[in-house]
């Protein structure tokens, strides 16, 4: 039953919206006075009406179902009275002749469909309709919802065998009839719609069929001849920030800034059909210019020829296409262009007329470095420095590109290798303008030309490339060294008891060398990675360095992380690789329990549990903030008491003796 009923209900449902649509096309047909279309509407529903109640689902002897609901709940919400009173007497009159135990939950249903749709005309169609919004879907679907459970109620109240019936139809009835009501009530809504358009259309002739069919455009009507506005709507009012009286007093000129000749000129295209589509800066009534996109043609009203003009505010859209097209030509950082322009514009300029063309790779020494050290915005505010030095040496046409983290390319066309060479000069003149914390700002240069078209143009970017690779290998041993030193520098700024600290560890751990017989070269490697263990808490924040007291749990966590960063400025010197590893390990512990990497015993590093021991010896002899200084012999107790947990047990031996040899010699 309830498959026989679905489909009887969808083949009924059907039969409904093909007999509204049906009724929509005939109601454009007839020219009549209000009360006659009210008359011939009520008609032409009831006949509806009694059409769908021909073709019912049959349940029990003298109980049937159909969209008689739909309808007239529609009718009622859309028609008004006297269509809707018609309607419902017609069907009620033919529900009473079918008779049957269902005649009066059929007349029921008729008559609380129908009322339902006039309160919901009072109380919410007409509130949308004098404010101008469309009636909302959702509602039209909540509104069938509601006359349905209405429905069900009549047949819970009026119909014998009432729950035997409804649990046939119940579900159907509440899921498929509130969307029946969507369709049928959007079909005729459009209808009704386009009706009321096409009567303002033919009262003003094609200028309101225009109108209309662009509602939310703002829209001018101009004068051909000179350009006067005639006419304009609302929305042309709230776009211009005029009112439309004030509009119809204005020239077009005096929105598009065109001469008097120019304006003349663009409407006889559209009057020729040449042209139709425009793209102009028009200025409000408030200084603002937008870019505007116009559709324009000839429009006949009353007989005299006039032009319509459509106006879109592309202004956004404009702005989001430069963006777009900025950003993928351009570098998000510096703002140079970017690889893909450089590869585009290489391309476009290889060309004979542009002989000699030359090409200049600039690399900057010491970016990961300065990351590393300072931090990624201080590498950024490198690349800013850099970007500035490149261009205050070029030309203005000259295309300087950054095509990688610290690599850029600056295409010269008709320029000679001199003049080229010459800008790479005033470039490195320009560096000693800028410095980042101290340090020099360094750039490797290489330059190339190309003076022969059979001359390939990757042949001259390999040249320049190789070029500046041979001067970047003598310049940026130098430059890291500096950086090196220059960090040191700056750490102890911060905190005066570093270099004392540092001084101090690198001797301990030379004497150590010593004593364990290392040779000359070994001597001097521990000397430095001493010194320079603790370069990464440049990082560091001096309130972190400098505090009194123990540190926190975030603190310690930002302590904890010194390591690392010694090992990555340290990593990227040339000849200080090897003393970044033992650098990395100097907080591991014997047993496993130290930082970054928890590695134990023979695993550590042999010159890192040196550093280990020197580096705790001091800070337990030294002033600290965040403890109690300790004596001599004191610092040899704590030291013995964690040999093989914190510490080698077999260096501890060696350090011990090795230190009071140092004591007893300054004795």
């Amino acid at each position: 039953m309830n498959r026989e009923f679905s489909t009887g209900l969808i083949y009924n449902l059907s039969l409904l919206l093909v007999l509204s649509m049906i009724f929509s096309i005939v109601n454009t047909k007839f020219d009549k006075t209000k009360h006659r279309r009210d008359l011939l509407a009520g008609i032409l529903i009831g006949a509806i009406g009694i059409a769908i109640m021909s073709n019912p689902v049959h349940l029990l002897q003298g109980i049937f179902f159909d969209g008689r609901s739909i309808l007239l709940s529609i009718t009622g919400l859309f028609f008004g009275i006297i269509p809707t009173m018609i309607a419902v007497l017609i069907t009620g009159v033919y529900r009473l002749f079918i008779g049957g135990d269902g005649a009066l939950v059929g007349l029921a249903t008729i008559l609380t469909s129908s009322f339902i749709g006039f309160i919901w005309r009072r109380y919410r169609l007409q509130k949308y309709i004098l404010d101008k919004v469309y009636f909302p879907v959702v509602e039209l679907y909540f509104f069938g919802v509601v006359v349905h459970i209405v429905m069900l109620a009549d047949l819970f109240l009026f119909l014998p065998h009432q729950y035997a019936v409804l649990r046939v139809v119940a579900l159907p009835i509440i899921t498929l009839y509130p969307v029946a009501s969507v369709f049928l009530g959007l079909v005729i809504k459009n209808q009704i719609d386009k009706n009321r358009i096409i009567q303002k259309m033919e009262e003003s002739e094609q200028r309101y069929r225009t109108i209309f069919e662009n509602t939310y455009a703002a829209m001018l009507i101009l004068d051909p001849e000179n350009g006067n506005i005639l006419d304009a709507n609302i929305f042309a009012s709230c776009f211009y920030g005029y009112s439309i009286e004030t509009l119809k007093t204005m020239n077009m000129t005096d929105l598009n800034g065109l001469s008097h000749n120019e304006l003349k000129s663009e409407m006889e295209k559209i009057i020729l059909h040449v042209k139709n589509t425009f793209v102009f800066i028009h200025k409000l009534s408030n200084g603002e210019s937008r870019t505007v996109e116009i559709h324009s043609g000839p429009l006949t009203v009353n007989g005299k020829q006039v032009l319509y003009s459509i106006i879109h505010d592309i202004t956004d859209r404009i702005n989001r296409e430069k963006e777009i097209e900025y950003l993928s030509f351009h570098d998000q950082l510096t703002g140079l262009y970017n690889r893909r322009f450089y590869e585009s514009e290489l391309k476009r300029l290889d060309t004979s007329r542009n002989l000699p063309i030359s090409m200049i790779m600039a690399d900057v020494n010491g970016l990961k470095l300065v990351n590393d050290a300072f931090g990624h915005q201080e590498g950024d505010n490198l690349l800013m420095m850099v970007r500035d030095i490149l261009k205050s040496a070029c030309r203005e046409d000259d295309i300087i590109s950054r095509v990688g983290g610290d690599e850029f390319v600056i295409l010269l066309p008709k320029t000679s290798y001199g003049d080229a060479y010459a800008i790479v000069q005033r470039m490195k003149s320009n560096e000693s303008d800028y410095s980042l914390n101290g340090l020099e700002i360094n750039i490797s240069y290489g330059v190339a030309t190309k003076t022969t078209e059979n001359t390939s143009i990757a042949t001259v970017y390999r040249n320049a490339e190789d070029n500046m690779y041979k001067n970047k290998f003598f310049e940026s041993r130098k430059l890291k060294g500096n950086m090196i030193d220059t960090i040191m520098k700056t750490l102890y700024e911060k905190n005066p008891r570093e270099k004392n600290h540092s001084e101090r560890v690198s001797t301990l751990c030379q004497e150590m060398a010593k004593a364990l017989d290392f040779n000359h070269e070994s001597i001097n490697e521990i000397g430095v990675a001493g010194l320079l263990h603790d370069i990464g808490k440049i990082t560091l924040d001096e309130t972190i360095l400098n505090k009194k007291g123990l540190l926190n749990d975030d603190e310690w966590f930002q302590m904890r992380k010194h390591p690392e960063t010694s090992y990555k400025i340290l990593s990227s010197v040339n000849g200080l690789a090897t003393s970044a590893e033992y650098v990395l390990s100097h907080h591991e512990r014997w047993d496993g329990e130290g930082y970054p990497n928890k590695i134990s015993g023979d695993r550590i590093p042999y010159f890192s549990r040196i550093i280990a021991l020197a580096d705790a010896f001091d800070a337990m002899v030294s002033e600290r903030t965040y403890s109690r200084m300790l004596t001599f012999d004191e610092a040899i107790l704590e030291i013995e008491k964690n040999a093989g947990t914190q510490f080698d047990p077999q260096l501890v031996e060696i350090f011990i003796k090795t230190i009071r040899v140092q004591s007893s010699m300054l004795d």
